[in-house]
């Protein structure tokens, strides 16, 4: 007989600090420029952003944007030289990144 053994480990998701840290670690390595403190401004101001989606996801039972989501929307948001919740831009890169479950349907 076949026995089937499986292990889950959750981890738990980390908060707004934590998430700039882990930005500030993933981006900040060469041949990269570094990761200013503008860059920590909008990596906070997208953490704040994604903590709000996922407690509004939570309550819905959606699928919750995680770290992955977070490192994406960073990554936009430094490559397109973007302000801090900087208008239509900053809209389309929550939307494609923080949202993009959404997206697929």
């Amino acid at each position: 007989a076949f026995l089937r053994r499986c292990i889950v480990h959750k981890l738990e998701h980390p908060g707004a600090e934590r998430l700039v840290r882990i930005a500030r670690l993933h981006f900040n390595r060469p041949p990269a420029r570094p990761f200013t403190d503008e860059h920590s401004m909008l990596a906070l101001a997208i953490a704040q952003r994604l903590e709000k989606l996922r407690e509004t996801r939570a309550e819905r039972r959606q699928r919750l944007p995680g770290t992955a989501e977070f490192l994406d929307a960073v990554r936009a948001a430094i490559s397109l030289n973007i302000e801090v919740e900087g208008g239509a831009t900053w809209d389309a890169i929550v939307n494609t990144t923080l949202l993009k479950d959404e997206m697929l349907g």
